[in-house]
């Protein structure tokens, strides 16, 4: 049945990263782009959040039981990777 869950099937994704302030290049790109394509969300009150991740652990046990993904940014000096 379709309604039933299936609580041996697992699937999600975990993030980590750091939250860019308003001020950040990428924060500013982002802020654009979100108003660009949903230009409605100007005539509400909030907020656009900016999340540099760092990285996401996804579980599907469709794949196998418990398999895990994961992806970790590549560390440089200084600045952003990965984009």
């Amino acid at each position: 049945m379709p309604d039933k869950v299936n609580r041996l099937i697992t699937r999600g994704a975990q993030l980590q990263g750091e939250m860019l302030p308003d001020t950040h290049p990428l924060a500013q790109d982002a802020y654009q782009q979100y108003h660009k394509k949903y230009p409605m969300a100007l005539a509400i009150k909030g907020e656009v959040f900016t999340v540099l991740l760092s990285d996401i652990k996804m579980t599907d046990s469709k794949l196998g039981f418990g398999k895990k993904v994961y992806w970790k940014r590549q560390e440089q000096s200084k600045g952003v990777t990965n984009l």
